[in-house]
């Protein structure tokens, strides 16, 4: 028993050993979960960095666009204002035909005036479409990176969502693995104490064995010793009255009670082991 129990003793030591290394080896998990937790957290930062770089990057395209709006304003104005020169331009022809022919020459300078103010404002409606038609190629352009980081922006925090899900759940199940670890050992520390306890326990109930036996031993020898006392006398006995007598006499029915009481009190035990007489 002993022998089992250090054996015993032994298989758990090495059992806490390989629990002591399992829970270092999740404390190392820990670490890693929490440097893993760390480095997501600066990828956080740059993803708000980012997303705050495309909140300028809206303001200005926003910018732009009112930009725009004030150039399409403008080019109506100039529109309506090419409508309204051209219109004049007209009633001052039809004046300029009723009059007399001698204002010919101021005619045809005016006309040469109302052209070439013609041909400018012509010229700076067709630079002002074309800068509306760049702003607006510009536009489209800025939209569709804008949708493309969005895109990718969302693609990214779904990511970081995932990771920071798989982390926790890491987590939890790390502790959860460490707490049970914990529990274990401390079960079979107890277990070790408790076995300490019951070795010291028997050996005091061997040493109290070994003491009852040896006082068991000491009086089975002193009744040995008596028994081989009391037949010898009633031998004697029996011989003195044979002499005397000249025959042999029977032996007393009280002796031959108490030699088969005897007999029978010694072989009781015997008795009982015996199995019932075979049937003839």
């Amino acid at each position: 028993m002993v022998a089992q129990l250090h054996s015993q003793i032994r298989q758990l030591q090495h059992d806490r050993e390989e629990f002591y290394n399992q829970s270092q080896e999740l404390q190392t998990k820990l670490e890693d979960c929490r440097n893993m937790i760390a480095e997501l957290r600066l990828e956080l930062k740059k993803a708000n960095s980012k997303v705050c770089h495309t909140e300028l990057l809206l303001s200005q395209v926003s910018q732009k666009l009112s930009n725009s709006e004030s150039v399409q304003q403008q080019m109506e104005f100039l529109n309506r204002q090419l409508l309204v020169l051209w219109e004049v331009n007209e009633l001052y022809l039809e004046q300029l035909q009723s009059k007399h022919s001698d204002t010919t020459k101021e005619v045809e300078m005016m006309k040469a005036a109302c052209r070439k103010e013609l041909e400018k404002n012509r010229s700076h409606v067709l630079q002002q479409n074309q800068r509306l038609d760049t702003s607006q190629k510009r536009i489209l352009e800025l939209e569709s990176h804008l949708a493309k980081k969005d895109h990718l922006l969302l693609e990214q925090k779904k990511y970081l969502e995932d990771v920071k899900v798989q982390a926790r759940g890491q987590l939890q199940a790390a502790e959860s693995r460490y707490e049970a670890q914990k529990r274990i050992t401390q079960v079979f520390e107890l277990e070790i104490l408790d076995l300490y306890g019951r070795l010291e326990k028997d050996g005091l109930l061997k040493k109290l064995e070994e003491e009852k036996a040896e006082a068991a031993e000491a009086a089975e020898e002193r009744l040995a010793c008596c028994k081989d006392g009391c037949p010898d006398s009633v031998t004697g006995h029996n011989e003195e009255a044979s002499g005397y007598n000249g025959e042999t006499k029977p032996p007393r029915p009280g002796a031959g009670s108490a030699s088969r009481g005897g007999g029978g009190s010694s072989g009781s035990g015997g008795g009982s082991e015996l199995s019932t007489p075979e049937k003839p």
